[in-house]
This record gives C-alpha cells, sequence and structure tokens, in this order.
C-alpha cells in the first residue's frame, strides 16, 4: 500500500476521533452485528436476561484509576442494544413507526470495578405501562456473582404503546408484570421532580 495512503488514513482518523467518539459508534455496530447473528433470546422469551461482557482497560479509568461514572451508562447503552436485537424490540418498532428515547435512569455503585477487571452487564425489561418500558441493568463479577452496580433505566416508547410492541413480539397481548416497589418509587420521584420543574419551582 502506498505511503501517502497510509498518511491519509491516519489523518482522516484522527481528525473523525476530535469531533466524534470513534469507539462508542464502532462498538455499537460490533454488539448490534453480533446480536442480530446469535439471536441466543428468542422471541417467545421476552422478559428474559441479555448478558455481555466488559473489561475495565487504561481508557476507562478516573483519577482514582477504577472504572469511571460515566463509562458504566455507556455500558448499559451497549446492553439495551443488545437485548433490544436479540428480542426483536428493534424490529417490531420499525414494523408499527415507533422509536425510543431514554427517559429516565438512575444507577447505585456499590463496589469500584479496577483496572483489568472482567466484568459482566445484565440488561432485562421488569415490566412497562402505556408510556415506556422500565429496566434494570446489573453489572456483575463473575467469579462470584458479586453486584458491582444496578441500575434502573426507564426507555420512554414514542408514537406507539409498549403494549403493542409486545404483542408484536410475542404474538399475543401480553399484561406486564407487577411493578416492584423499588421502581414505583423511582417512579413516583420523577413525577415530584417532573411537576416541580413544570410549575417553575426550581426557580
Amino acid at each position: 500500500m502506498d505511503a501517502s495512503v497510509i498518511w491519509v488514513a491516519i489523518v482522516v482518523a484522527g481528525i473523525l476521533s476530535l469531533f466524534f467518539d470513534i469507539h462508542y459508534f464502532a462498538y455499537s455496530v460490533i454488539v448490534l452485528i453480533g446480536s442480530t447473528i446469535k439471536r441466543q433470546i428468542s422471541h417467545k422469551n421476552f422478559q428474559l436476561e441479555n448478558f455481555h461482557y466488559g473489561f475495565c482497560f487504561s481508557t476507562d479509568l478516573d483519577f482514582m484509576l477504577h472504572m469511571n461514572n460515566a463509562r458504566y451508562l455507556r455500558e448499559c447503552d451497549f446492553g439495551r442494544f443488545c437485548l433490544y436485537t436479540r428480542t426483536g424490540v428493534w424490529g417490531a418498532l420499525k414494523k408499527l413507526g415507533g422509536s425510543m428515547t431514554l427517559g429516565a435512569s438512575t444507577i447505585r455503585y456499590r463496589k469500584s470495578i479496577n483496572f483489568l477487571c472482567l466484568y459482566q452487564v445484565r440488561t432485562k425489561i421488569v415490566c412497562w405501562d402505556e408510556k415506556a418500558f422500565y429496566l434494570e441493568q446489573t453489572f456483575i463479577r463473575p467469579s462470584d456473582k458479586f453486584v458491582y452496580a444496578i441500575a434502573l433505566i426507564k426507555q420512554s416508547v414514542i408514537k406507539v404503546p409498549p403494549k403493542d410492541v409486545v404483542q408484536a413480539i410475542q404474538g399475543v397481548e401480553t399484561e406486564s408484570p407487577d411493578f416492584p416497589e423499588e421502581i414505583k418509587k423511582w417512579i413516583e420521584c420523577n413525577q415530584i421532580s417532573s411537576e416541580k420543574l413544570r410549575n417553575g419551582k426550581d426557580k
């Protein structure tokens, strides 16, 4: 290969890295392709846990030399991408003309993930209402199943009700499971915050 071509590729890669998070988009594509090929979760097992593995590398560290807080939420993104692909959520949404956006997220840290540590991210849809899916995502130490951190996610569904998405996937109308107490309290907390903002009391 001509040396000039190599230098052009290096310069282009450098410019792109200045304006875009190349690793995020590249890994997202890898996750989506891998999930599409494997399809380990069948459509009939809509609520089973999906899992993927992560590894704490030098680019993930903060000043305390453990995985930085932002990295956890990024791994949650990858976990949801994988789950939605394998369960058929993406396909159902596309057919129904809907889309999704992140409505809320809360994460609780129990123990640091240190440099060169392997971890597992488990993702599952717990329940849903007329506007959103509610998910639980946990970061687990594979050796003894210790939970490093746990996140609650509100995945807002746009243009179509979540129950229609579930029905498109499973072929039958399916009621949401009962809402766990911690998710009920979390929704209530978010509603209080929304009311405060709508009423202008945050000024």
